[in-house]
């Protein structure tokens, strides 16, 4: 086991935030077959694009359908008031420099209602914007995202151009040309009105917080570079923030060398799992103005249930937040995937998938962690992505094991998004015969059960990582202990619930769960269950003290597929000297 420690709590945010990289143009729609549609960046001469990367989204789901990494490509030369032109598209589009290979010929970008795209630097969002309509449904949009210039696939061809240098994602709009119009790949965009070569809005970059998750008597120090790309004078820098979406609070930032801010959200701002959202507003003498993108954190500690809300549709609301949660491991590393950090952890409030790419570190079962990362939701799934797997998660030792929670199906269905993540116990659980068999060894198996004669349904998830493919299928109905939880692939993520046990030990078939030496069930050990059971295959009496309170011996002596009561041959004296009675009681699993 491996005993990890939090070596930094800073985070450093490379970007640039209203950057001097922007998305000058957009063609996404064309009459007859969409077959040179392009997007074109702008920036100054022999920028290099290292570390950048375009996204199209989805509208509909907020998925990312396509994407490009710019690394190893630079801005164009191309001079015009010191700025070139860099565009990405279909090969057969005049002046394209980069045609991705994983893009189609045609069609490569959605036609809206809405649909969006977004340019990130080393994963942070530095220019984007939402088309016909606004995207609600992935955290990298706001409201203000939204422009009003759209397409249509009628001759002639059209797009969207920019005529203003700056992103705001209050207001982008303000950018855009308000209707769209001929396009001009590699060119500026003379037909809606651009003009390079004026002022320019501050540019800000190099964010970084510090720590990254801050304790609830701490303050949290904002860094940045602003500068102002034209011939300006930077007059204003403010760090601007709200606790759980309330009022904007504004806070000058200090100069502190050349082009360097700083400025501090305080400790009295918030408490343990207060929501902190901020950004930084820049200014310069010309009045032209520029925010960045806001970066999100829970404050301090925070119960796994806070960070789990959901809309209507099953978004997470608090997805891109990073968070510092703390729970107990219901499952060890390796167990579900060899290859990456892929377990659950669980407090008393809820629980929630731990994962990351690769596998650095040890998890052990039923120890508690302490993890800082961003919330994630994959396929429905929520989940805590630490940066760093090693300094990231405090192993704090052995806790007491969480009890798995014993619900029917249809009570997991109807409170769903609640149980996600937790340790599930399903009680003689049956299959209907739809879904997949039983897994031979190195597959994995989706298998329909119910436990109410076929009203209630669930799917019982076999990985094949486990050791439960290739085991003997069990004796129908058996109880089922797992990790309940979530794969569905478009909104609203609503559906695709399953229940995954962790091994063959989490499956059996013919009793229900009780305590070791609990014979009657009632949920203790005590003289009720003081019995002398005969162990049928050795042919000998095993009386074995339980913790100097009982005598147990085990075997199916009656050969009905059961050890229980019934096997109970000689009842005990207790030391006390009064005769034990003879517990009849429930079968129970020992």
């Amino acid at each position: 086991m491996k005993k990890l420690l939090i070596l930094s709590l800073t985070v450093f945010l490379v970007s640039a935030l209203s950057a001097q990289v922007y998305i000058n143009e957009l063609d996404y729609d064309q009459p007859g077959t969409d077959a040179t549609e392009f997007i074109e960046l702008a920036g100054p001469d022999n920028t290099s694009l290292n570390g950048y990367t375009i996204e199209l989204v989805n509208g509909f789901d907020g998925a990312v359908y396509q994407s490009a990494d710019l690394t190893g490509f630079t801005i164009p030369p191309d001079n015009v008031g010191g700025y070139g032109f860099f565009v990405v598209g279909a090969a057969a589009v005049t002046n394209v420099d980069f045609t991705p290979a994983a893009w189609p010929a045609t069609n490569i970008i959605q036609n809206g209602a809405p649909d969006g795209v977004l340019l990130k630097l080393n994963g942070v969002v530095v220019d984007g914007f939402s088309y016909e309509g606004a995207i609600d449904n992935n955290p990298d949009f706001t409201p203000g995202m939204a422009i009003s210039a759209a397409e249509d696939n009628l001759s002639p061809n059209l797009s969207i151009g920019r005529i203003l240098f700056g992103f705001d994602p209050n207001n982008q709009d303000q950018y855009f040309a308000p209707l769209a119009n001929t396009p001009s790949p590699g060119e500026v965009n003379t037909a809606h009105g651009q003009v390079i070569g004026g002022n320019i809005p501050p540019s800000i970059s190099n964010i970084s917080r510090t720590p990254k998750i801050p304790a609830a008597n701490e303050n949290t120090t904002v860094t940045a570079t602003v500068t102002d790309p034209g011939t300006r004078t930077i007059t204003t820098v403010e760090l601007h923030y709200t606790i759980n979406g309330g009022g904007v609070q504004a806070v000058t930032m200090a100069n502190i060398g050349g082009d360097n801010y700083s400025g501090d959200i305080p400790a009295a701002a918030y408490n343990d799992a207060d929501r902190v959202e901020y950004w930084i507003f820049a200014e310069d003498d010309g009045a032209l103005t520029s925010e960045s993108a806001r970066s999100r954190f829970f404050a301090g500690n925070t119960p796994i249930a806070a960070v789990r809300p959901v809309d209507a549709n099953g978004v997470m609301l608090y997805d891109g937040y990073d968070a510092r949660l703390t729970g107990v491991a219901t499952v060890e590393d390796s167990t579900f995937s060899p290859t990456n950090l892929d377990v659950y952890i669980q407090d008393a409030s809820g629980g929630i998938n731990l994962f990351a790419f690769g596998l650095n570190t040890d998890i052990i079962r039923y120890n508690s962690y302490t993890v800082v990362g961003t919330i994630d939701q994959f396929n429905g799934k929520a989940e805590i992505i630490p940066a760093d797997q090693v300094n990231d998660i405090i192993d704090n030792g052995p806790a007491t094991p969480p009890a798995p929670q014993v619900k029917t199906i249809a009570q997991l269905l109807a409170d769903a998004e609640t149980l996600e993540g937790l340790l599930i116990q399903v009680l003689q659980a049956d299959t209907t015969g739809v879904g997949d068999p039983w897994p031979a060894a190195g597959l994995n198996a989706n298998i329909e059960i119910t436990d109410d004669g076929g009203i209630s349904l669930l799917t019982l998830r076999i990985d094949a990582d486990t050791d439960i493919d290739g085991s003997p299928e069990p004796s129908w109905p058996a109880d089922i202990t797992g990790i309940f939880l979530q794969f569905d692939n478009s909104s609203p993520f609503t559906a695709g619930y399953q229940l995954q046990p962790r091994s063959v030990n989490d499956i059996s078939s013919g009793c229900l769960p009780g305590l070791l030496g609990d014979i009657n069930g009632d949920g203790a050990v005590n003289s009720l269950d003081a019995l002398l059971m005969l162990s049928y295959d050795a042919g000998l009496p095993l009386p074995q003290p339980f913790l100097d309170r009982i005598a147990l011996g085990f075997g199916d002596v009656t050969e009905d597929g059961l050890t229980n009561s019934t096997d109970a041959l000689v009842t005990l004296s207790w030391e006390v000297g009064f005769t034990v009675p003879f517990p009849v009681g429930d079968p129970v699993c020992l």
